[in-house]
């Protein structure tokens, strides 16, 4: 990256040098950040495949539900409950949260945008956020973390089996997408316990 600079009539040629290093360094950390970002999401999807497709199908192709590693590790299928609520469920199963005082699982998010041009009316409204005297584009988007809803599905059909309901009853499967995920785990070795 070529970086040129010109000459300011107050600058030293030492503080033009440490400009010039310091935007090379802001650069290439930027593109540093944006490999690591790209190299982080490809690792997260090569994770995600090993530990709920390669391992679980080679774990099933040697009919083993666990195999004993090294130092004492064992990896074992583990299978859960998750759920995935689908845009064509998205507005009842919202309802369906709210009606049964589980609303807070919801996160709502809203984006305003402002243009180049508007830069007084942005610091206009953000004075006057509670009054909206103006009108403002906003696209609100309301969403269930995935993790957040299975472990509330795993909860729901739990308490439901400890009272002995069916867990249908507990929560609705379809309209919650709830599937069974299976996926092997990694388990450390038991702690050793010392005699004092």
């Amino acid at each position: 990256m070529s970086m040129e600079i010109e000459a300011a009539d107050a600058a030293s040629p030492a503080q033009i040098s440490t400009i010039i290093s310091l935007a090379h360094q802001q650069a290439r950390l930027a593109h540093e950040v944006s490999v690591a970002e790209e190299e982080l999401r490809k690792k997260k999807e090569a994770l995600k495949h090993c530990s709920e497709i390669s391992l679980p199908n080679a774990l099933r192709d040697a009919n083993l539900e666990a195999c004993p590693l090294k130092d004492g590790w064992t990896v074992k299928l583990k299978t859960i409950l998750a759920g995935n609520i689908s845009e064509a469920n998205k507005e009842a199963a919202h309802q369906w949260l709210e009606d049964h005082g589980m609303g807070g699982l919801i996160k709502h998010t809203i984006q305003i945008t402002f243009g180049r041009d508007e830069d007084t009316f942005f610091k206009k409204f953000l004075r006057d956020l509670g009054k909206r005297k103006n009108p403002v584009k906003a696209e609100r988007k309301d969403a269930v973390n995935t993790n957040t809803l299975g472990a509330t599905i795993r909860e729901q059909v739990a308490k439901a089996q400890a009272e002995g309901r069916d867990p249908r009853e507990a929560i609705p499967f379809d309209l919650f997408g709830v599937y069974q995920l299976t996926y092997a785990e990694l388990v450390p070795p038991k702690a050793k316990k010392t005699q004092l």
